[in-house]
């Protein structure tokens, strides 16, 4: 019986705060489980490469105001895309 958790999106706010809905269920997948990204030749072996984020950051729902975004139409002082926490738009 592994742990369960139900999210969810809510895509007006998501699409009315410049984000892609594609992107927040990226953005969560990378949070909960591993992602593959490449492999790599390593002393005569492939190597598989796959990030996830860190066992503290990915405790529980309160882990989704640690997790961010990118928006279209929201920027920051540097004039780079805004970032949009999860919780924003993510509901456990």
């Amino acid at each position: 019986d592994a742990p369960q958790l139900q999210l969810h999106v809510d895509r007006v706010q998501a699409q009315s705060m410049g984000l892609d809905v594609s992107d927040v269920y990226s953005s969560i997948q990378l949070m909960l489980a591993p992602v593959y990204i490449n492999d790599y030749f390593s002393e005569g072996r492939i190597k598989r490469v796959n990030i996830r984020a860190d066992d503290q950051f990915r405790t529980g729902p309160e882990s989704l105001r640690s997790f961010f975004s990118p928006s279209a139409t929201a920027t920051g002082a540097d004039g780079q895309p805004g970032m949009i926490p999860l919780s924003n738009v993510v509901k456990a």
